[in-house]
């Protein structure tokens, strides 16, 4: 589908077997993998809000992994920012597994119209609008592809923050974007920590020396990113990674410290409108 209203997205969780998990990680997971009993009493009113349009498998082969292409469309009057979803696959010889599709469109919704080339498209899903999004389901336990598929929306969260459904769910997607918005902010004190640093601050004066002071300064922040009390953090350091890189190819060092401004500024906006929207702050 190529109408205006359709986005197509990779399913977070798409591969996720309840079945097939190992014991530790279900008990870290069956909150969002589980149907709610609470929240069953909420399933007509999703139905009215997230209507699944269709469900259609992919070329079907012994012992593969099966795409499954789900659809579902906004048939409220409300926005939509993310979804949450459960698949159930129903096999030949009455085996059962369920997965779960989650889709948070708000992140990228935040970051359109930043400056910077990386500036995704806008992302919610208005009144109307159609959701496209793909899950791989598991080969039956002797191989062969499920005979039937269903989806079931399990789980809104509206541009106004409000929301209904799966208690876990809901607040997965809210911990998930307060993730998100400490590392960029991070990622903006590295940023800038760089551009301040003393010897950089002299180096860019003097016309002299800005090479190895950056290649130090972006080193030093490295570090920093590698590791900590709350581990690694991935998305700090594969940003400052691309910076060192550029240092160490010869890329002129007057070139990485602009870059490195424009990348100051677009993580700022960002920030800014992260705080306008108050996207990163769970309901009271």
């Amino acid at each position: 589908m190529t109408n205006r209203g359709s986005l197509k997205g990779l399913s977070w969780v798409a591969c996720v077997a309840l079945l097939g998990l190992p014991a530790a990680a279900q008990q870290a997971d069956g909150d969002v993998l589980n149907p709610d009993r609470a929240a069953a009493k909420d399933e007509a009113e999703l139905g009215a809000i997230l209507r699944v349009q269709g469900v259609n498998l992919g070329p079907q082969a012994p012992h593969a992994t099966l795409r499954v292409d789900v659809e579902v469309r906004n048939v409220s009057n409300r926005t939509i920012t993310a979804t949450w979803g459960f698949l159930t696959a129903q096999y030949g010889d009455r085996h059962q597994s369920r997965q779960v599709w989650s889709e948070d469109l708000l992140p990228d919704t935040i970051r359109a119209g930043m400056p910077g080339p990386q500036s995704p498209p806008p992302r919610t899903l208005k009144a109307g609008e159609t959701l496209q999004m793909v899950v791989f389901l598991p080969p039956g336990a002797d191989g062969s592809p499920p005979a039937s598929v269903s989806a079931v929306p399990s789980a809104v969260v509206f541009e106004d923050r409000t929301e209904l459904g799966h208690p876990a769910q809901i607040a997965m997607t809210f911990d998930r974007r307060r993730k998100d918005a400490g590392e960029r902010l991070q990622l903006l004190e590295d940023l800038r920590a760089i551009r301040s640093n003393s010897k950089v601050v002299i180096a860019n004066q003097a016309k002299a020396g800005l090479l190895p002071a950056l290649q130090t300064a972006v080193a030093d922040r490295l570090k920093a990113a590698a590791g900590g009390m709350e581990g690694a953090n991935l998305m700090r350091a594969a940003m400052l990674h691309e910076f060192e890189q550029d240092l160490s190819r010869g890329v002129a060092p007057e070139v990485v410290f602009a870059n490195l401004e424009r990348r100051e500024q677009t993580e700022q906006a960002v920030r800014t409108a992260e705080i306008a929207q108050g996207s990163r702050l769970k309901p009271r």
